[in-house]
């Protein structure tokens, strides 16, 4: 009996010995989470930045808040190292036992230390990811950085008339573009008429624009996402704060923190009513038949919030505003142009850190955008005849987005999310005297279910494959649509990779104006009449590295199809707009046809860098009520578009650039006869549409800029030329025909047009002044 009790008790030791043994190779073996947030040292602001463990050779990204998250096994050593291009490398080493929070701070390097590490755009695959310093290189518009024309600089990605800031991005029109600002929808990204973009470069700090391969989070539009983020208040001790004085306009940046918030403000306004007061004096005492008023300003807001590690808040607004007058005495008469536009953002954001390595971020934000067009003639009495016309729009978006990431393992991640949004749009309202004609309000709602897998099939091949599907409710019309969308990337060798991607989009909205710079955006939802745009779009190229110039080859061929297009019909244009509701008077179920090459390649040596695009393209359209159903080109086909960008970094002041852009003309419609009506009226005849090409575009501009530091305060001084050769490109064509003959009754005359252009910017000279408002640290 003794002898079974203590063989017993040896069992149930030998057994607790097992199980805990067991137990610590468990604990040993346990995941734990490693999480942070990666920001620059100076500045605060989050970073973009790849990480790696232990000497891997394929990492990690941190997302747009800097944020990462990932597994790692208790007790064993990591080495954890943390790049980015614009930063200096970081490595942290370190045992981790639990759940471990950290925060990494980057040191910025300088521009020229970025050159010396050949940090690149990153260009290809479909996208373009702009890095600030790269905006800040290219000669800017009177001392105005502009990332939208900046963007035109790449393949792919055009601009309409000169001194426009609409982007034709692979054939696509400027309302096939979603421009969002931290989120929200910006509906017209035009200030003085288009001449300079809504984006103040002082308060952003970063831009990407997807023309293909789509992330399935972004839906709406056919032809590109364009995605721009404002800078985060400085989290630092330190308020920063600068001032920018041009010829054109002024802003200022102000940023600070305070316990667990931080904020930006930034503010940016024209003083060109200042320059023009003199002509307005002189148009008042009569001296003059003409003159013209123009206002600007835009606010740029940003608050962020951390209330713990693992959430923070930011809320962003904005607002713009254009105000244009112009007068012309035409004795007796007096005629009166009035256009006020702008938008209004507003934008709450959320980002946080849950349970079994989830990141979930949601976003509520709001969009409006409203124009007022109105035309005056009066006598001298100041008394309203009967031709005045007026035209109003406002455009209204709400949009509520949950969306969560999670990394699965080492080789696959997940994003999953929901996207609800509202539209509301007043497209037209007409006056004329004291007739009012309103065709009422409309609106659209849009749900998004969306999916993304990123799956590493081997170190060479990844797989992007995604999914949204899209429900739109108008009118009491209902439309479901799957776009699925998917993309390879194939690492041939270190030098070497292939793409190749497919994707489907939709657009539940479309957009008519006058496309002559004027804001008149009449924006008209799918419904009974109209259906949603549908495009589908294959793109495959290559890139290769360069190591002996310290540079990037890329090649990317795409074609698209776009669906159920609309259109002005023969006769029509935004002036006919009394005719009828927007969506009854359009040509319809148009058929869009888009292919081309798109060629980039880029070196840096020592201190000097350049870039050069081309891309040919042809962009065609169809519609059964235009061109009698033939094909015809579409508004701004360009079959050639090529940029050369130089940049020299002569030291650490002086900074030189070069930008030279060359385009084929656009198409246009020109006359071919006049004929005599039944009632002896002349008569102009057309050819097909778009029948004739304006001459080859091209330009130069240059500029250089002086960094230095005195008192304390950095400044910069920024001065070239645009246009320096003066080349007149022109905004618009004056046709005056050349009678050639006539047929034998005399009822016909044949012409040839005679051209004088007209053109927008001639030799233009600017300059412009920053300073820190507050002393360096020392």
């Amino acid at each position: 009996m003794l002898k079974k009790l203590y063989m017993f008790s040896w069992s149930k030791h030998i057994i607790l010995l097992l199980l805990f043994t067991v137990s610590f190779s468990l604990l040993k073996a346990q995941e734990i989470q490693i999480s942070g947030y990666i920001s620059e040292e100076e500045s605060s602001q989050p970073v973009q930045a790849a990480l790696y463990t232990n000497h891997q050779d394929e990492g990690l990204k941190s997302n747009s808040a800097g944020f990462f998250t990932f597994s790692w096994k208790a007790n064993q050593n990591l080495r954890l190292e943390v790049s980015s291009s614009s930063h200096e490398k970081k490595v942290i080493t370190f045992n981790p036992k639990s759940d471990t929070l950290l925060y990494v701070d980057l040191k910025a390097i300088t521009l020229q230390e970025v050159l010396a590490k050949a940090s690149k755009t990153q260009v290809g695959r479909s996208s373009v990811s702009m890095d600030i310093e790269k905006l800040k290189s290219i000669p800017p518009v009177m001392g105005e950085a502009d990332i939208l024309k900046t963007f035109t600089l790449f393949p792919g990605i055009a601009v309409g008339n000169e001194g426009t800031t609409g982007l034709f991005v692979r054939g696509g029109t400027p309302d096939q573009n979603l421009l969002l600002l931290d989120e929200a929808v910006i509906f017209n990204p035009s200030h003085l008429l288009g001449f300079i973009s809504v984006f103040n470069q002082n308060a952003i700090e970063s831009a990407t624009v997807y023309k293909g391969n789509f992330p399935s989070k972004y839906g709406g539009r056919l032809s590109s996402i364009v995605d721009v983020e404002m800078k985060d208040g400085s989290e630092s001790e330190e308020r920063k704060g600068s001032l920018s004085i041009g010829l054109l306009s002024s802003n200022i940046i102000l940023s600070g923190n305070g316990e667990k918030f931080s904020y930006m403000l930034s503010g940016r306004s024209t003083y060109l009513t200042l320059a023009l007061i003199p002509n307005n004096i002189r148009y008042t005492y009569r001296q003059t038949d003409n003159t013209f008023n123009y206002w600007m300003e835009d606010v740029n807001a940003k608050v962020n919030f951390q209330p713990s590690e693992d959430h923070k808040l930011t809320f962003s607004v904005y607002q713009t505003g254009d105000y244009f007058t112009s007068k012309e005495r035409d004795t007796p008469l007096t005629n009166e142009l009035h256009i006020d536009w702008g938008n209004q953002l507003a934008s709450l954001q959320h980002t946080g850190l849950l349970k079994n390595d989830f990141i979930i971020e949601n976003s509520l934000t709001y969009s409006r955008y409203k124009y007022q067009l109105e035309a005056l003639q009066s006598n001298e009495q100041n008394t309203a005849v009967d031709t005045a016309f007026a035209n109003s729009s406002a455009t209204h978006n709400v949009s509520l987005k949950s969306q969560l990431n999670k990394e699965i393992n080492k080789k696959l991640s997940l994003d999953i999310g929901l996207q609800q949004q509202y539209y509301f749009f007043n497209p037209r309202f007409y006056n004329q005297t004291s007739d009012n004609t309103d065709f009422g309000a409309q609106s659209l709602w849009e749900t998004g279910l969306f999916l993304d897998l990123k799956y590493d099939v081997s170190d060479y091949l990844k797989i992007n494959g995604g999914y949204r599907h899209s429900f739109y409710l108008s009118r009491s019309e209902f439309y479901a649509i799957p776009e699925p969308r998917i993309s390879l990337d194939y690492q041939w060798s270190s030098n070497l990779s292939f793409n190749l991607g497919f994707t489907k989009m939709a657009q539940p909205i479309h957009l008519l104006n006058s496309s002559s710079g004027l804001p008149n955006d009449n924006w008209v939802p799918a419904g009974e009449n109209i259906r949603p745009a549908i495009a589908y779009q294959i793109n495959g190229g290559f890139s290769r590295a360069l190591p002996s110039v310290n540079g990037e080859l890329s090649i990317e061929g795409y074609a698209k199809i776009m669906n159920d297009l609309i259109d002005y019909p023969y006769g029509y244009s935004f002036y006919s707009i009394a005719a009828g509701p927007l969506d009854e008077i359009v040509e319809k179920e148009g058929v869009g046809r888009t292919y081309g090459i798109e060629t980039y390649y880029e070196m840096q040596w020592e201190q000097f860098s350049s870039w050069l695009s081309y891309t040919y393209s042809v962009n065609t359209r169809q519609f059964d009520g235009i061109n009698q159903g033939e094909v015809f080109l579409a508004n701004f086909d360009r079959r050639h578009d090529m940029s050369l960008s130089l940049n020299y970094q002569a030291s650490k002041k002086w900074n030189f650039n070069a930008v030279f852009n060359l385009q084929s003309g656009r198409p246009f419609t020109a006359p071919r006869a006049i004929i005599q009506n039944p009632g002896g009226l002349e008569q102009v005849v057309y050819g097909p549409r778009n029948n004739s090409r304006l001459p080859i575009y091209h330009r130069l501009d240059l500029g250089a800029e002086y960094s230095f530091t005195k008192k304390g305060r950095d400044r910069k001084w920024s001065f070239g030329v645009i246009n320096a050769y003066n080349r007149v490109n022109p905004f618009y064509y004056h046709l005056t025909p050349k009678m050639t003959g006539s047929n034998t009754s005399g009822t016909v005359d044949f012409f040839e047009n005679q051209y004088s252009g007209k053109g927008f910017l001639p030799f233009l000279p600017y300059v412009s002044y920053q300073i820190n408002l507050f002393k360096n640290r020392k």
